[in-house]
């Protein structure tokens, strides 16, 4: 006899047919599949509705920022729009500069012309006439003025308005082209 027998084990590769559910065991475990289920849901709908609030606020935040540039537009387009307008302003102020500049030139020619004797008591100048009114003591005075400024050239024409005898002197208007 072996002093250590070795005892045959029994084994069983058939698989027991399961009798019984475990109800309870089953009810557990559909709850917690459902409760996943419920949490699942409800941290997706919160992210979606978190998301859209953050869209929401974003799209709020470029409609106002929109809203202030097109402020900021509308002003510099009517600074702009100004600006145009003072340019065109100043090519005529400009235009007008020159225009009186050859105004100021004959005015000076013409001053050259009065000899002593004469006053100058009015001067007038419309659509490129000038129209003065001179006096003086004595009228041959007046008439060599008259000779001097017909001869003179920065006149287009000469032409005498009146000759009037006052107490004093004698009133002499004249219209004067200019060039």
């Amino acid at each position: 006899m072996p002093i250590f027998e070795k005892k045959q084990k029994e084994l069983n590769l058939i698989p027991e047919p399961k009798t019984s559910l475990d109800l309870g065991k089953f009810k557990s475990i559909s709850l917690l599949v459902s409760i996943a289920v419920v949490i699942i849901v409800a941290i997706i709908s919160v992210t979606i509705y978190y998301g859209s609030l953050v869209e929401e606020s974003k799209a709020r935040e470029v409609s106002e920022n929109l809203s202030s540039e097109r402020s900021s537009w509308q002003t510099y387009a009517s600074v702009a729009q100004q600006v145009g307008s003072l340019k065109g302003k100043i090519g005529q102020i400009k235009a007008a500069q020159s225009k009186n500049q050859d105004f100021y030139d004959k005015l000076i020619e013409f001053g050259k012309t009065i000899p002593n004797g004469i006053t100058l008591t009015s001067l007038d100048f419309k659509n490129s006439k000038l129209t003065v009114q001179v006096k003086s003591t004595d009228p041959k005075i007046l008439y060599q003025f008259y000779g001097a400024l017909k001869g003179d050239k920065t006149f287009s024409s000469v032409n005498i308005g009146s000759l009037t005898k006052s107490i004093d002197s004698y009133i002499f208007n004249l219209t004067l082209g200019l060039k």
